[in-house]
């Protein structure tokens, strides 16, 4: 038996609508040198045209387009990491009584010790 027959067809399927979207064209074309399984059933749920045509790419639809691009950026987009504000900017933060605005609504990363502190410690 194949090693590969417990793949997770959806799994490739998200991943090459993804790269579909990765090389897509401005006409909503992309070329089609992916897996013509997977190809099959992208058509199938109606996210792309049908691969089986002579032309050597595939137009997206407008539900695959937005799919290819939700699944590009959730698969492959690393995440963006907003710069940390200096409290000294604004007094009530760095008098401790306040919280920086919209400090919960982004991703920053904790800052890292530096290597003084590290001495220091």
């Amino acid at each position: 038996m194949d090693s590969r027959t417990d793949i997770d067809t959806d799994r490739i399927d998200e991943a090459v609508l993804a790269l579909l979207w990765l090389n897509l064209s401005t006409t909503g074309t992309a070329w089609k040198g992916f897996d013509w399984n997977a190809m099959d059933r992208l058509h199938e749920r109606g996210l792309i045209s049908d691969p089986a045509r002579k032309a050597k790419s595939v137009h997206l639809t407008d539900e695959g387009m937005a799919e290819a691009e939700r699944l590009f950026n959730a698969l492959f987009a690393r995440p963006r990491i907003l710069p940390r504000r200096c409290e000294s900017h604004n007094p009530a933060i760095a008098a401790g009584s306040a919280e920086m605005p919209g400090a919960s609504l982004s991703p920053v990363l904790p800052a890292r010790p530096t290597l003084a502190a590290s001495l220091m410690a």
